[in-house]
């Protein structure tokens, strides 16, 4: 893992904690319990409405949780998003 990468995560981190986003703060916790180790790609499920209203289940994976946390706060404005299933990470 790059030091870049490592560095990026920590300044993300710290400014959760300032912002005190508790629920974004959750994968970083049980990172820290596994050994300080960061995880390698973030995993965001969510439900949206299709063409024909019928609802289908989305995932998409992002490399930090920062472009993450854009990614669904932009996921929210959209008119066919119905509601946010869940994250996980990977180690």
């Amino acid at each position: 893992m790059s030091k870049y990468k490592v560095e990026e995560d920590q300044e993300y981190i710290e400014y959760l904690k300032k912002e005190k986003k508790e629920s974004h703060m959750a994968i970083y916790d049980d990172a820290q319990k596994e050994e300080c180790i960061i995880p390698k790609s973030y995993k965001l499920n969510w439900l949206q409405f299709d063409r024909n209203d019928r609802v289908e289940e989305k995932e998409k994976i992002f490399k930090t949780m920062k472009a993450l946390t854009s990614f669904s706060k932009k996921l929210e404005d959209k008119s066919n998003f119905y509601k946010l299933v869940g994250t996980a990470y990977e180690l």
